[in-house]
């Protein structure tokens, strides 16, 4: 009884804290806050316990007390955000023990977020010789909750899986494996709702349907690709209705007749291109106001698109700024050598980029003689346009997502 006492003492002093004291309906709120908060962290697979249990932020709160376990269950919606990260093991007993406890999470969630549409995050399997097994594990989950699935994201469903099923609410898909794909896959029937599509590393094929309008018109398009160029039919077929486009050319050698697409409501468009000689479009893009530009080192820009409305630009390489006569915000992920670049620009033409008044400069390079060049440059900087705010970040995990980027963003929270 005297080892007992302490553990009924704390117990006192817990049930006294002022969060107890807090209505239901309060409580309720912040453990559907903390659920939306903290799942997914935006990767797939974690080396950190605490980072994976954070991504299951509801079974955790069902373990703090009785009190809050009931809380959580009387909450579907706190559970309809359904991203279980997965601790790595290289050994394949490892890794299968934690994606069985990954999809056990999900299968939870499922039944306890009825009847809310839900977000699904399914784990990467990684290792070859779990396929199977787990593959099946993910058709029979969607399979059943496919009438309430808003968004999906997998990097191993098949597409001919996915095109035996219906999804009447689902309005995001994302995969990030390497299959054939063709447009009349997304037939009305199957994806009513959809608008946002991130086709991964699929190899668009049936290029004699691929220039038809996808059935749900498409908002948003992000494509990877590596060999062929019929996605460039696809994008032509949905232009008209297309507001976000992010195209990475994974690729060089293959050339092919650049085509001219007019995107009449494209507000923003990312292009991540290592050899311009194979990029096959000219965007005619007159409502584009926030355009990311990734091109390597030695790279030409070759006028992707019409960026004279454009406000907000991220750079890896500075470029001309004349072209941008609207430009407000630059981000720049460079290296002094490019700051400089910058300021001579600054200093060689007055007016150039009346509006502009911040620029954010991403470095990751940690020497001093380097971080003294760039206050050299700031200071030069400063001194061509004194009006200009300018923030230096360093060492950053990710720049700033432009206005209307929906790479980080999934109905509103991270995926």
């Amino acid at each position: 009884m005297e080892q007992a006492n302490p553990l009924v003492h704390n117990v006192e002093i817990n049930q006294a804290s002022p969060i107890h004291k807090l209505p239901i309906e309060i409580l309720s709120e912040i453990f559907i806050l903390c659920s939306r908060i903290n799942s997914g962290a935006g990767v797939f697979v974690l080396y950190s316990r605490t980072a994976v249990m954070n991504s299951r932020t509801p079974v955790v709160i069902t373990g703090v007390c009785q009190s809050w376990r009931s809380i959580m269950l009387s909450l579907p919606l706190a559970w309809s955000i359904i991203e279980p990260c997965v601790l790595w093991s290289n050994k394949e007993s490892g890794f299968s023990m934690e994606l069985e406890a990954a999809f056990q999470y999900i299968k939870t969630c499922l039944e306890r977020s009825k009847p809310y549409p839900v977000h699904v995050r399914l784990p990467e399997l990684m290792i070859s010789s779990l396929y199977e097994k787990y593959n099946k594990e993910a058709l029979a989950a969607i399979s059943i909750a496919a009438p309430r699935i808003m968004c999906l994201r997998s990097s191993d469903l098949h597409s001919d899986w996915l095109s035996q099923m219906r999804f009447p609410l689902l309005e995001r898909l994302s995969w990030t494996n390497n299959c054939n794909i063709s447009a009349s896959f997304f037939s009305h029937s199957n994806f009513p709702s959809l608008h946002y599509l991130d086709s991964g590393l699929c190899t668009w094929v049936n290029p004699s349907t691929a220039g038809q309008p996808l059935p749900s018109p498409l908002e948003y398009f992000v494509i990877r690709s590596y060999l062929t160029t019929n996605w460039v039919q696809v994008v032509q077929g949905c232009s008209n209705t297309l507001t976000g486009l992010q195209v990475n050319l994974m690729r060089k050698g293959i050339h092919s007749p650049r085509v001219t697409v007019n995107f009449p409501v494209l507000s923003y468009l990312q292009i991540w291109e290592s050899d311009h000689d194979s990029w096959p479009i000219q965007a005619i893009t007159p409502a584009l106001t926030a355009y990311d530009e990734k091109l390597l080192p030695g790279t030409l820009p070759i006028g992707y698109a019409i960026v004279t409305n454009v406000k907000y630009l991220q750079w890896s390489n500075v470029r001309e700024l004349h072209l941008y006569p609207s430009l407000e915000i630059l981000q720049l992920n460079a290296n002094s050598n490019a700051l400089a670049t910058l300021v001579e620009q600054f200093e060689q033409f007055e007016g150039l980029c009346p509006n502009l008044w911040c620029i954010k400069f991403y470095t990751r390079d940690r020497s001093n003689e380097e971080e003294n060049r760039i206050r050299l440059a700031e200071h030069a900087l400063l001194a061509a346009r004194p009006h200009v705010e300018f923030v230096w970040i360093k060492y950053p995990n990710r720049m700033t997502p432009l206005p209307g980027s929906k790479t980080f963003d999934m109905c509103g929270h991270a995926i």
